[in-house]
């Protein structure tokens, strides 16, 4: 994210002898301690649940589209079950996130709400990556 412009360079400066995002590091402690500190260990859990589950269902979304739309693709390892294993597992992330508060779920959708507003406000128009693409478009 750093290397291609979706942050700004004041967070991308990376500790020459320790290799670590330095500033990032402690903007992350200093908004977290306070949330940390005011907000209920429940809603939190609860967040990262959601958060989780749709990570891995997104994940079990795009194993199913690759081996349908690309199955001569290459791929380094083998899972059982075929196409299977990753339906189940998008239903049993559903079932689950299902079973969560709806309070939760909204929240989780105010919170990805945020990160699209970040990443369009910023990100988008920073990015490296797509200033390239406009650019190869352009001289095509």
């Amino acid at each position: 994210m750093a290397r291609d412009g979706l942050l700004p360079a004041f967070l991308c400066r990376v500790d020459a002898k320790k290799r670590i995002p330095v500033n990032t590091t402690l903007l992350c402690g200093i908004i977290a301690a306070p949330i940390a500190g005011l907000v209920s260990l429940g809603p939190l859990a609860q967040l990262g649940t959601t958060g989780i589950l749709m990570e891995f269902m997104l994940t079990c979304g795009g194993v199913i589209v690759l081996r349908l739309t690309k199955p001569d693709m290459p791929r380094p390892f083998k899972a059982p079950g075929g196409i299977v294993l990753p339906i189940l597992g998008v239903l049993s992330c559903t079932a689950l996130m299902i079973w969560l508060p709806l309070v939760a779920l909204m929240r989780f959708v105010l919170w990805i709400a945020l990160g699209v507003a970040v990443y369009f406000g910023y990100a988008a128009r920073h990015s490296r990556a797509a200033a390239a693409q406009a650019s190869d478009e352009i001289a095509a």
